[in-house]
């Protein structure tokens, strides 16, 4: 029956498959397709305008189906796979954040939009609550039809919103769009938005009771699960070591949330790393090796729950930079504060700073202007 409690994938096509989830112990949403980034135009003296990428009320999504999207590199971006972590946050930063980034200016690029796309299905006709929060824009559709909208920059704070809507018997569509602006990378010195892109989705009846025969279905490929080990540019000393960082991509096609061992041999050397929490779908993950001289070859051997992969990859030497920092400071007279309070501010923070120096000699601070210097003098 359709609503029988699936374990595992359900192949409707000898392509494509089904995976299908319970509602998590509070309602969760589990499993999801997204997409992304897509640009959101900055309209001149208007701000950011709400673009419609993908034909939203539309839609039919699968994983692994193309979209226009100028700020990736290719020029397209395809669905994925991906589950909402344990704290039921669904975190593009993890996933599409990651993509490399296409030719586009990055103040226009600071204006952003990600898709999720689920499906619902429902044992009979119900009235239920959507409860969400997001990071930060937020547009939703049920059947194609708009439910609710956000047009402001926020955190993300589970439970914000409160949206009722009307489930019908059978298959419903579920899409999110949550948007990214310049806000969100502002220093909260300027009242800024936290570094973060994704959404909080949940479902309650209206006893605020988790709803039962609630099934959540996503159209999924059919395909083993895979890795793929890209060398990334960061360094760190560690032990009397260099360190160089490994970016890590897992596509898990093991059903549950699961812990799995990676085991990575260069040249005879094996280094193991646990990775922990592993869900259904995209998982991003880092690990760290000494610093290549030369390019190499490595074998790559993951051991999940339910399954083994093991595959060769070439790791690249990346170039080496010293990066080197100059503190400083900057005054805006009357600009964040009034004259004798933004004074005040800094001569506490030359306080610091001389201290800081009398037990760091190599420790260097900048000061823009004389004001400062002789406020403090005298």
């Amino acid at each position: 029956m359709l609503f029988l409690l699936f374990s595992g994938v359900v192949f409707s096509t000898p392509d494509m498959g089904s995976m299908s989830r319970e509602l998590g112990p509070d309602g969760d949403i589990p499993l999801w397709l997204t997409a992304g980034p897509f640009e959101q135009p900055i309209i001149l003296f208007q701000g950011i305008s709400d673009a419609d990428s993908i034909g939203e009320s539309s839609l039919e999504a699968y994983e692994g189906k193309r979209e226009k999207g100028a700020f990736n590199a290719s020029g397209f971006t395809s669905w994925r796979v991906q589950s909402i972590d344990a704290k039921g946050y669904l975190d593009f930063n993890e996933t599409i954040g990651w993509d490399p980034p296409g030719n586009i200016p990055e103040k226009i690029r600071d204006a952003r939009a990600a898709y999720a796309y689920t499906q619902i299905i429902a044992e009979s006709e119900r009235s239920v609550f959507l409860l969400t929060g997001s990071n930060a824009r937020l547009k939703i559709w049920l059947n194609g039809k708009e439910v609710f909208s956000l047009q402001k920059d926020r955190k993300a704070v589970p439970d914000e919103d409160t949206v009722r809507i009307a489930l019908k018997r059978g298959t419903n569509s579920l899409l999110f769009k949550v948007g990214n602006s310049y806000k969100n990378y502002y220093m909260p010195f300027w009242g800024g938005i936290d570094w973060g892109w994704g959404f909080y989705a949940r479902f309650l009846n209206p006893d605020e009771s988790r709803p039962e025969k609630v099934i959540v279905r996503i159209p999924v490929e059919k395909r083993p699960t895979n890795i793929q080990v890209e060398s990334a540019i960061f360094f760190r000393k560690a032990g009397g070591k260099l360190l160089q960082e490994l970016a890590v991509t897992i596509d898990n096609r093991d059903a549950q949330r699961s812990e799995a061992l990676l085991n990575v041999t260069i040249g005879g050397n094996l280094a193991s790393f646990t990775i922990d929490s592993l869900t259904f779908g995209e998982n991003r993950r880092t690990i760290e090796i000494n610093a290549l001289q030369a390019d190499r070859e490595a074998r790559f051997m993951l051991q999940g729950r339910e399954t083994i992969v093991d595959t060769t990859f070439i790791l690249r030497a990346q170039p080496r930079y010293d990066l080197h920092f100059m503190m400083s400071s900057h005054m805006d007279i009357g600009y964040t504060h009034p004259q004798p309070v933004g004074e005040e501010r800094h001569l506490k923070t030359l306080d610091e700073v001389v201290q800081q120096c009398e037990t760091d000699p190599a420790f260097r601070w900048t000061i823009e202007n004389l004001r400062i210097v002789e406020a403090y003098e005298r």
